[in-house]
């Protein structure tokens, strides 16, 4: 056996953990990436059908269901590594404080705000001494912070920084905060010696074979 990719799909009902093997080309053309054991997952943590979450409860059911896939695959495949980390989840972008803290989701699942409130949410973020870059939409980061402009002031004062998960993801597997890019929605990218695959649209990886 080769190297094998781990990837992680967080969902609005449940996150998961899968390893496959590291397609060669005659797989990728004609059979895709072959799954190694067992998906391993749990429910997202928080989700209140809204799409809001406990970022500390997630991260901790992302740390076990990873620790258990790699406990798994040292046992029945002693010697393969981890050669590839894929990302996908129904979250487009992650808030942060001036200290890089993340302070939560900057999207709520279908979540269509009215102008009125995206103009309140504008106005929240520039009080805040925030500067969007571009027009919030529904799509992206608009229904989190009107949530936080109506409801939590204390927080909606801290957001400094929006990235996109991966980015966070990334920047964090390779130690550091930069080559954030909130403008792209896949690709890959080799940081810190770790090749991370991202994508928020094609889910083609983690489908059963």
């Amino acid at each position: 056996m080769g190297g094998v990719v781990l990837t992680l799909d967080i969902g609005t009902s449940r996150t998961k953990v899968a390893l496959y093997h590291e397609p060669g080309e005659e797989e990728r053309e004609n059979r895709g990436p072959q799954r190694v054991g067992s998906v391993f997952s749990a429910p997202t943590a928080g989700i209140d059908g809204g799409g809001s979450f406990e970022v500390d409860l997630l991260l901790g059911t992302v740390l076990e269901l990873t620790r258990t896939a790699l406990a798994t695959l040292r046992a029945t495949s002693p010697g393969v590594d981890i050669t590839a980390v894929g990302v996908t989840s129904f979250l487009s972008h992650i808030l942060l404080d001036s200290d890089g803290a993340v302070i939560g989701p900057g999207m709520s699942w279908s979540f269509q705000p009215s102008p009125e409130a995206l103009r309140a949410c504008m106005e929240a973020c520039r009080a805040a001494g925030w500067r969007p870059e571009r027009p919030l939409g529904s799509e992206l980061l608009a229904p989190r912070l009107v949530h936080l402009a109506r409801y939590r002031h204390d927080l909606a004062r801290r957001v400094r920084t929006v990235v996109c998960l991966k980015d966070l993801v990334r920047s964090r597997l390779a130690g550091s905060g930069e080559g954030f890019d909130s403008g792209s929605d896949g690709g890959s990218d080799t940081r810190g010696g770790v090749r991370v695959d991202w994508s928020f649209r094609d889910y083609s990886l983690l489908r059963d074979r």
